[in-house]
């Protein structure tokens, strides 16, 4: 068997890592379709204005004193919402306001508004020895589909915060 003079065995390397490198961008996750500003004293990042953000705000005050859990909230519409967009929301937020977990909520846009828009996807992240799948999983499917399906947001990000605020207050019961 014949083999290729170098020249055509390193131009072939060249081409195959490039194609590999733009397969490699192809298939990584989109950014977040939002910048956290500068968090100040807020809790909420709704840039849609969604929500009712001090309803919101006051009730994530309140499982923090509660608690010990400094919880904050983002919703936000983007043309790639997915569940995983809704994790690296939360992860975005927690990093820039230096939270310790995130409710957080993403639809396509005018999901929010209208249920038949299309997909939204909400999400609770944070320490996963803090917030045990489990809760993560029963927040997510049991306690806010009935207010999300009647686009109460505001209700939903409530709720969200009662079921934490109630599984952390039980686990620190003698």
């Amino acid at each position: 068997m014949r083999r290729l003079p170098r020249s055509v065995q390193i131009s072939l390397a060249v081409v195959a890592i490039g194609v590999l490198v733009a397969l490699g961008l192809q298939l990584r996750e989109p950014e977040v379709a939002f910048e956290p500003p500068e968090r100040g004293d807020q809790r909420v990042h709704d840039p849609d204005d969604v929500l009712d953000a001090e309803v919101v705000g006051e009730r994530l005050e309140d499982l923090e004193a509660a608690a010990g859990v400094d919880v904050v909230a983002v919703i936000w519409e983007d043309d790639q919402a997915s569940q995983g967009q809704a994790f690296r929301g939360g992860q975005e937020l927690i990093e820039a306001w230096d939270g310790d977990a995130a409710l957080s909520a993403v639809a396509l846009p005018g999901g929010f508004a209208d249920a038949q828009a299309g997909r939204r996807y909400f999400g609770v992240e944070g320490d996963r020895f803090a917030i045990e799948r489990d809760l993560r999983e029963r927040i997510v499917d049991e306690v806010v589909p009935e207010p999300a399906a009647d686009n109460d947001w505001t209700a939903a990000f409530v709720a969200a915060a009662d079921a934490l605020e109630a599984d952390l207050a039980q686990r620190d019961d003698p």
